[in-house]
């Protein structure tokens, strides 16, 4: 599906590596300091989610996303047939 968007993989990349701080880091981030040492306010986790689900949706809309799952495809179809030729 190509519609004319542009996917960012680095951008969504940042994104959920940003979610997976926030919900992994042991306080809310809302201490004093804690943006400093690299906690995530609790506070920016629904414009964290939404950002996720517009940069996924630009992946779709790109067509980057299909290509990405015909190189696996192709790979498993290269293991398969591999693996097919060495049975008996």
């Amino acid at each position: 599906m190509k519609y004319g968007q542009k996917a960012n993989i680095s951008n969504l990349e940042d994104y959920v590596n940003q979610l997976i701080t926030a919900v992994t880091q042991k306080t809310a981030g809302q201490r004093k300091g804690d943006e400093q040492k690299g906690r995530i306010d609790w506070d920016e986790l629904d414009m964290i989610l939404m950002s996720i689900a517009i940069e996924a949706t630009a992946l779709v809309l790109s067509g980057e996303l299909d290509k990405l799952k015909t190189e696996e495809e192709l790979k498993n179809s290269i293991k398969f047939d591999s693996v097919a030729d060495k049975t008996p």
